[in-house]
């Protein structure tokens, strides 16, 4: 992290400082900058640089854009529907699932709001484990350094918990591991990766919060039984 003051810090310097801050404004801020120096848009930098070398073909920043590729698809790409869980009012009333709208929020493009698939995301994680395309090792070790202290939501880890550029970084049976956890309203998204194994997965659902605890615990499932972990040790999930 830069000792420089704000006020003498150079423009680098500043973008640096804002995609350490672990908060959306500051990855924004990130953004901006990226997309004054080369003239694009974040969408059109993704596509060009690491969606297109990838063949990440289902895989979009603007909403407009997936849907004009459903419509002119083959039938086989849809748009996942995305619920939220309402609990009823009263005595006899049905708690349910109800669709929602989709959220458009491109003031938040930086730190998410990509529309993709695990198929493609799983390409992507491929290309991360192996440092190929323009994920070299230099960037995946910029990337994941850490930068601050993490407090953990719950007594998962083995030790410390740090944040890194968008990463949590901590230990789990001994293994280092690099995970994420994203939601909109409608949807969350878990990623988790061993880099020492060479082995990462995600998982997508279509509700807030919920998807998100049944991810961690299909991902911890299969942690385990890479890991071989004794039962006494091994992830028993979410409280419901």
């Amino acid at each position: 992290m830069s000792t420089k003051s704000p006020l003498t810090a150079s423009f680098a310097d500043r973008v640096a400082r804002a995609l350490e801050e672990r908060h959306v404004p500051g990855i924004t801020t990130a953004t901006y900058a990226l997309e004054t120096v080369t003239g694009k848009g974040l969408g059109e930098i993704l596509k060009d640089g690491i969606w297109d070398m990838l063949e990440m073909q289902n895989t979009f920043l603007d909403l407009e854009d997936a849907k004009k590729a459903v419509k002119s698809g083959d039938g086989h790409m849809k748009l996942a529907r995305d619920y939220f869980y309402h609990k009823a009012d009263g005595e006899g009333g049905k708690d349910e699932y109800e669709p929602e709208d989709y959220m458009v929020f491109p003031a938040a493009s930086g730190a998410g709001c990509i529309l993709s698939n695990v198929l493609d995301y799983a390409k992507w994680i491929k290309a991360w484990i192996n440092q190929s395309a323009r994920l070299t090792e230099k960037i995946v070790t910029v990337v994941t350094t850490p930068r601050s202290i993490a407090v953990p939501l719950q007594k998962l880890w083995d030790g410390a918990v740090t944040y890194a550029l968008g990463w949590t970084e901590c230990t789990y049976e001994g293994e280092r591991v690099l995970t994420h956890t994203g939601g909109l309203i409608g949807f969350g998204s878990q990623v988790l990766i061993l880099p020492n194994r060479k082995w990462g997965v995600v998982v997508f659902g279509n509700t807030p919060g919920t998807s998100n605890c049944a991810a961690e615990a299909l991902i911890m499932h299969l942690a385990d039984d890479l890991l071989e972990s004794l039962a006494a040790k091994r992830f028993e999930g979410t409280e419901k």
